[in-house]
């Protein structure tokens, strides 16, 4: 377990390489499973019962700072969280928000020149933050609060490996550097937070309002009761950091590989040129169009998901089936309470879902027909099951937009003597993300 914390990417592909698609490993006083087959992962996000299986030990950490909304909540309270904030998600409430995300999109257009060496997860990151203080809370965020929030995040970022450390729930309650550092930061969020709540509450017109935010203040239970304060603050938490900073590392992800990639970046700019040749910025209407665009995104998600693995913990016994790569039926009977860990890097690179040519970024292959025919857990970038994101929809249609408005009027190269990183320079943890940055030239096209 050591090296999994250490280098994890490169020990499950030697664990699988070796052991197959479910290795169990043992450490003192534990058990935990590495699953790699999507006919396994199935059976952990879609169980019998749901209410008995729970989030695992990462996602219980992340609670800390994102406090018990619909990322981290388990057991019933979650169906009630996620019926409420449902209506934000709806395809006509999604249509509401594409005029916010092309306006800032043309601010960072038009804020390029030709030449100009961009830091792309900077970018993606301040486009996507912009985005969310729109969309989901109505409110300018301002430079200032954004500052604070991308040196807060960076903060929880270096935390995060750190706190899964078996002792780190005692060691948090001393005054070590790293402990106070965390403190700062979340009291840091919390307060931003605190403050975004209460400008929609001194807002008279709130309930007129469309963007998340407004609609969660609106949205009751069947008895006429809502979200507490407490739940919203969670809620609130969760929109602001995880619904920005993923789809940020997606977008950066993307356009990285398709700088990588001339000719699926060629291939963008011709769909985008004919999708929107009369139009001056595209609508809501042009987002079903782009499909090229989409699987460009969504391709960047399965080689590069947000997360490497999905964990969970199942409160009683469970029999597990899967099928070895030369078809012969394989079955586990699991212990209550055994993590599990389903390695979303193995299950996308899996060549027996997604060919030979699986560790290429080849946008095409979520746009062939045969892809339709794949495991539906052969991708869990946004989860699967119940829990699967309830904002996949709008990551992938602000990303879509994002995608075309950058392909119309640029191509990105990258820097002379850089590459696409190997595995050992890609950083996991909170996020997957590159060692050294992604740093991008603009040309204009």
């Amino acid at each position: 377990m050591l090296s999994m914390r250490v280098d994890p990417l490169r020990t499950m592909d030697e664990l699988v390489a070796e052991f197959g698609d479910v290795v169990e490993l043992k450490v003192p006083g534990d058990t935990f499973l590495l699953v790699a087959a999507a006919d396994a992962a199935e059976q952990l996000l879609k169980p019998p019962d749901p209410e008995r299986m729970r989030k695992g030990h990462a996602i219980q950490r992340v609670k800390r700072v994102l406090g018990n909304g619909l990322l981290t909540a388990d057991g019933p309270g979650y169906l009630r969280r996620r019926r409420l904030a449902q209506p934000a998600f709806q395809p006509r409430t999604l249509d509401a928000y594409v005029p916010t995300t092309v306006e800032h999109v043309s601010q960072l257009v038009g804020s390029l020149t030709s030449g100009d060496v961009l830091d792309v997860e900077q970018a993606m990151d301040r486009l996507t933050l912009r985005i969310a203080g729109h969309t989901m809370f109505g409110v300018e965020l301002g430079e200032e609060r954004e500052r604070r929030i991308h040196e807060a995040l960076g903060v929880v970022r270096a935390s995060f490996v750190p706190g899964l450390h078996p002792l780190a729930p005692m060691l948090e309650h001393l005054p070590l550097p790293i402990v106070r550092r965390f403190e700062r930061a979340k009291a840091d969020l919390v307060e931003i937070v605190d403050w975004i709540i209460a400008q929609r509450h001194a807002d008279p017109k709130a309930a007129e309002r469309t963007d998340v935010l407004s609609l969660l203040l609106g949205s009751k239970d069947a008895d006429g009761t809502g979200l507490s304060d407490t739940e919203l603050r969670d809620e609130a938490m969760v929109l602001l950091l995880a619904g920005h900073e993923t789809t940020a590392n997606a977008l950066a992800w993307t356009s990285y590989l398709l700088a990588a990639t001339p000719h699926a970046q060629a291939e963008l700019q011709a769909q985008v040129d004919a999708v929107l040749a009369d139009a001056e910025a595209p609508d809501a209407s042009h987002v079903p169009q782009l499909t090229y665009a989409r699987a460009a995104f969504t391709e960047a998600l399965r080689l590069y998901p947000s997360g490497s693995v999905v964990a969970r913990r199942s409160l009683d016994p469970l029999d597990m089936t899967w099928t070895d790569p030369d078809g012969s039926p394989r079955r586990m009977h699991v212990r209550a309470g055994t993590e599990i860990m389903m390695s979303q890097w193995n299950v996308q690179r899996d060549v027996r879902t997604w060919g030979e040519d699986a560790a290429v970024y080849r946008p095409e292959r979520m746009l062939d027909q045969a892809n339709e025919a794949r495991h539906r857990h052969s991708f869990l970038a946004f989860g699967g099951g119940r829990r699967v994101c309830i904002g996949r929809a709008f990551a992938t249609q602000q990303a879509t937009i994002t995608l075309a408005m950058l392909a119309r009027r640029f191509r990105f190269e990258l820097q002379p003597g850089m590459e696409l990183p190997s595995r050992d320079r890609v950083e996991t943890g909170f996020i997957l993300r590159p060692r050294d940055g992604m740093h991008l030239v603009v040309r204009e096209r």
